[in-house]
């Protein structure tokens, strides 16, 4: 996305009033999305240095009581809107980069 962002930049038509407001919010964006990526990256990196431990013992009561069963349905539910949106967004992406005359 950032690369998008400061390719799209380098598009703009500074003689345009409106255009020249653009460049400076595409670069906060895209430092933005980089330092968000960074961020991600680092936490999954964690998390993936966990996956070796052993596994501990559980309370099978506390892992099926509501408040448990009820954050991990929630966090189904998130997944489920993530994979519509991203389903949305693909096609409508993939339109944009039709119009574009990029297609593969």
């Amino acid at each position: 996305m950032a690369e998008i962002l400061e390719t799209h930049e380098e598009a703009l038509d500074v003689q345009d009033e409106s255009s020249r407001k653009e460049p400076e919010a595409y670069r906060e964006l895209a430092n933005e999305h980089r330092r968000i990526a960074a961020e991600l990256r680092e936490t999954a990196r964690r998390m993936a240095a966990y996956r070796d431990l052993p596994m501990g013992r559980h309370d099978r009561s506390v892992m099926s009581s509501p408040r448990a069963v009820q954050a991990f349905e929630k966090f189904v539910n998130v997944e489920e809107g993530l994979l519509a949106l991203l389903q949305r967004r693909v096609e409508a992406d993939r339109a944009m980069l039709k119009a574009m005359g990029n297609e593969d």
